[in-house]
């Protein structure tokens, strides 16, 4: 039987957390999946909730995560740096960063944000408020929309746990976090709506 060797590190590595604090300047508008096409859920319920007490309002750490490191929709690595080189800092965040907590608590000015009772249209302990729309599909198919909106002042605060890895830049992934946010912002239908200042960043443990 072979025995298992254990690989005694000579190097540290470089291991250390950043805590980013993020504010809203937009309204931010949600449109969770359902998880097939058939299935058709209330406005309110394409909200994020916190899985461990429902009342909160929350955003995913795997949608900040994609943001910083898909390559085939309009990550802000693709839309922000240099065409033949955001697929190497796309990977490099890939790579180097993690959220270990799944869900980030939205944040306003009396704490974290709580659904309540949305009564025409509109939350009264939130804010949290239903935008109507019509897309028009090809061929001029009407295609109604109803979303909910989460209104500023809005506040979000996460830490990465980061392993430095191949080409990463931790000053590249500030710049393209800041600008990603203030240019294009988070949520759905992002640009109009989502966009966001990047008002924090701590280190942690280097």
């Amino acid at each position: 039987m072979n025995k298992q060797s254990i690989v005694e590190l000579t190097q540290p590595t470089g291991q250390y957390q950043i805590k980013a604090t993020v504010v809203g300047d937009k309204d931010i508008m949600f449109d969770r999946y359902a998880g097939d096409n058939k299935t058709v859920l209330e406005p309110w319920q394409k909200l994020y909730l916190d899985p461990l007490d429902s009342r909160f309002i929350v955003f995913p750490a795997v949608n900040i995560i994609s943001a910083l490191t898909a390559q085939n929709t309009d990550s802000y690595p693709k839309s922000i740096l240099d065409q033949r080189k955001y697929k190497k800092s796309c990977h490099a965040f890939a790579q180097s960063l993690s959220i270990n907590d799944p869900y980030i608590r939205f944040k306003n000015d009396d704490g974290y944000v709580e659904l309540g009772n949305i009564v025409d249209g509109v939350d009264a302990l939130s804010g949290v408020y239903i935008h109507r729309t019509v897309a028009r599909l090809p061929q001029g198919i009407p295609n109604p929309k109803e979303r909910p909106v989460l209104p500023t002042p809005w506040s979000l605060e996460w830490v990465f746990d980061v392993r430095p890895s191949g080409d990463f830049v931790e000053q590249q992934l500030q710049n393209v976090l800041a600008e990603g946010l203030r240019t294009i912002g988070l949520g759905t239908y992002r640009r109009t709506f989502g966009r966001a200042e990047l008002v924090g960043w701590e280190i942690l443990n280097e």
